[in-house]
């Protein structure tokens, strides 16, 4: 759906963007994360054809942007970091007056916005004055503005900034319905977490150079490429912990937060055909015969945090 391919913005003497190229799929959430000032809003600006690249080439359904730029547009729905809500109107007129903007006839218009007012939860709303809504309501009002001409790409920049927690989960719960409906979404966001549980694909930014993108599970599994699980267990001794240190396949087992970690030679057990989505039986008959309880057990994972720790470099923009 999208295809990017070399992208680089100079202003001045600040380069932007340094040769960014990255795919993504119809259907798919895209997540751009980086530190302020590596070049998000300005990649979310190109895709948007609000600023021109210096080099470097973009295709949105097969098209480039820059040769079909009205084509471009009416496929795109764009929520920037900052918006505004006009007053002394309702949410229904808001809504009317920008469908009439972005050219959806009337007939359709009007059945389109009781659509989008569902989808953002806000149907309940359809007579109260604009400027009396929540930060909340107005950030998912804008939303559905951006959805109204039904796109095929979702362009947000930032769109949980300022929210709360339950207003933050509603948003989420909203872009996972709108992907359903094979609507591409690009987004930016520093609240790492949100984007984890969100984003089927993510693409990491620094200094303009992207450092490292792609589905959001390898991106994870590349942060932290060796195998371990986190065991919680009762009745562990310095003989039982040494017995399995020596099992085959454990590289190291270590305590944190009064859980043990156990970091696994990955490649060794590919090589003896054992599976990777769970724990070797060694391991667990080893504990077990030596007394030791297992009261839990999970696959300790690279969160989005730790995989922006590690393809970052902390470098200052």
């Amino acid at each position: 759906m999208i295809e990017v391919s070399g992208l680089t913005k100079d202003f001045d003497r600040v380069r932007a963007l340094d040769d960014v190229s990255f795919r993504v799929e119809r259907g798919s959430i895209f997540g751009l994360i980086g530190p302020n000032g590596a070049g998000k809003t300005t990649c979310l600006n190109i895709l948007s054809t609000l600023v021109k690249p210096s080099a470097g080439v973009v295709t949105i359904a097969g098209r480039r942007i820059d040769e079909y730029v009205r084509e471009t547009r009416r496929n795109l729905g764009y929520m920037p970091d900052f918006f505004g809500t006009y007053q002394q109107v309702t949410t229904w007129e808001y809504l009317d007056f920008y469908g009439g903007c972005c050219g959806v006839p009337q007939a359709r218009r009007h059945r389109r916005i009781d659509e989008v007012l569902a989808l953002v939860q806000l149907d309940g709303k359809r007579t109260d004055m604009v400027d009396n809504l929540s930060r909340g309501m107005k950030q998912r009002l804008c939303l559905a503005k951006a959805l109204l001409h039904e796109p095929q790409v979702l362009i947000l920049d930032e769109p949980a900034s300022g929210l709360d927690p339950r207003a933050r989960v509603e948003i989420r719960d909203i872009l996972k319905q709108v992907a359903r409906l094979s609507v591409t979404v690009v987004i930016s966001s520093h609240v790492l977490s949100e984007l984890e549980q969100l984003c089927t694909h993510i693409g990491i930014i620094e200094q303009g150079k992207l450092r490292r993108w792609g589905e959001m599970a390898t991106v994870l599994e590349a942060a932290r490429p060796r195998k371990a699980w986190r065991l919680r267990l009762a009745g562990m001794t310095d003989a039982a912990l040494a017995r399995l240190r020596q099992v085959d396949g454990v590289l190291r087992v270590e305590v944190t937060a009064g859980e043990y970690v156990i970091e696994l030679d990955a490649e060794r057990l590919r090589q003896r055909g054992q599976r990777l989505d769970a724990i070797p039986g060694e391991i667990v008959e080893t504990l077990v015969g030596a007394g030791v309880g297992i009261q839990s057990c999970t696959e300790d994972r690279a969160s989005l945090e730790d995989a922006f720790l590690t393809f970052t470099q902390g470098l200052l923009a």
